[in-house]
C-alpha cells in the first residue's frame, strides 16, 4: 500500500513539473568598476513602469533579467547619492544579452555598452570545447 502512494506522489510531481510554463529571459550583465563605498543600479523600463532592478556596491557586478514576455524595454542607470543626473538608455529589443560598465566616483561616473561575440572554441582548438566570450 505504501508504495502505490508513493508512485502516485512521484506521479503527480512529475505532471505538475511538466504542465508548469517555464519563464525564459535574458540577462543584462553589468559590471561595476566605481571608486569604493559606490552603489550603481540599474532598471528596467518597460511602458514607463518599472519592470526590473539591479545594483551592488562597487568592484561587484550583478544582473538583472528582462522576461521574454517583454518584446522592448529601456534602461535607467543611477548611482546613489550621486549629484549627477540619472542616465538614460534604450529603446532596446528584447533578442540578446546586454553588457555594460559603470566607472567613475559618486559624482562624475560614465557608463559604456561593451560588446561582445561568441566565438565557437573549437574553431580554435578543436571539437568538444567550451565558447569563449570574447570581449572588445
Amino acid at each position: 500500500m505504501k508504495y502505490n502512494l508513493i508512485i502516485v506522489i512521484i506521479f503527480s510531481l512529475t505532471i505538475g513539473l511538466v504542465m508548469t510554463p517555464i519563464e525564459a529571459s535574458n540577462t543584462i550583465w553589468v559590471h561595476n568598476k566605481m571608486a569604493p563605498a559606490t552603489r550603481g543600479e540599474v532598471y528596467v523600463m518597460v511602458n514607463g513602469q518599472q519592470a526590473g532592478f539591479g545594483g551592488s556596491w562597487s568592484r561587484k557586478g550583478f544582473n538583472v533579467y528582462v522576461s521574454d514576455i517583454t518584446s522592448e524595454f529601456n534602461l535607467t542607470f543611477s548611482v546613489e547619492d550621486s549629484s549627477e543626473q540619472d542616465k538614460y538608455r534604450g529603446p532596446f529589443k528584447n533578442n540578446k544579452d546586454y553588457e555594460w560598465k559603470f566607472s567613475g566616483s559618486l559624482d562624475i561616473w560614465h557608463i559604456e555598452q561593451l560588446a561582445y561575440i561568441v566565438i565557437p572554441y573549437h574553431f580554435l582548438y578543436g571539437r568538444n570545447c567550451q565558447n569563449w566570450l570574447i570581449q572588445f
